[in-house]
């Protein structure tokens, strides 16, 4: 796929961006056409097959050569596919010096969707910290907003239970609220995770009173 109609050569990132959608679509009972999603899988593989690195721009002034940020999303989108790309995946884990934070908890991720539990917690980072990625306008487009929303995104799908969500969660919406713009990368990832979080929360039924000594001063339903 393009980013534009009529014109242009195909894209990684866009390829890989609509296909994520298309499978996130399909696992929420859409209907999703399998002539439009199979050749975008099928070129997900074969884009894998590249093995490069790229220079990665982190912390304002730092910069480093990591495997694209495309290559594990690839991973991650095959896997949510059900797909089982395993020797892909243990290729990065040995190469995880290689990766930027959020391709970390992909990895993670796709390993968790393959089955291979085990292997999941030994990728994935204990806290979403110490890497703050540079805002990149081209390639996958990252931005520490944008790798934080992703990576949170990816963790629900996981293990909904760990403590990093409501911390990572609390990061997202203030970003959400308070910034004046967020690019559309940005927007869709802090969207697609919140709402993973906000469909959860409506199933249930929280009932909390706040007390001042022995007084009743508020209450929540």
């Amino acid at each position: 796929l393009t980013y534009w109609p009529g014109g242009g050569q195909e894209t990684w990132w866009g390829s890989l961006y609509a296909a994520h959608f298309a499978v996130e679509a399909k696992k929420a009972g859409f209907e999703v056409d399998d002539a439009f999603l199979n050749p975008l899988l099928k070129y997900l593989k074969k884009s894998l097959e590249k093995k490069e690195l790229i220079t990665y721009y982190f912390n304002f002034n730092q910069r480093k050569q990591i495997a694209p940020q495309e290559a594990i999303y690839s991973l991650y989108v095959l896997s949510l596919a059900g797909e089982k790309p395993t020797a892909l995946l243990n290729y990065y884990r040995s190469r995880t010096e290689q990766m930027s934070l959020d391709s970390k908890y992909m990895l993670a991720a796709a390993y968790a969707l393959t089955g291979d539990i085990k292997k999941a917690r030994e990728v994935v980072p204990s806290a979403f910290e110490g890497e703050k990625s540079n805002t990149s306008f081209g390639g996958s487009f990252y931005s520490y907003v944008r790798d934080e929303a992703l990576a949170l995104n990816v963790l629900l799908d996981i293990d909904p239970e760990n403590n990093q969500i409501a911390i990572m969660a609390n990061h997202v919406g203030e970003k959400l609220m308070n910034r004046y713009y967020l690019n559309t990368q940005e927007r869709t990832f802090s969207l697609l995770a919140l709402g993973k979080i906000s469909r959860k929360a409506a199933g249930s039924d929280i009932k909390a009173t706040v007390k001042s000594g022995a007084k009743d001063v508020a209450s929540y339903n």
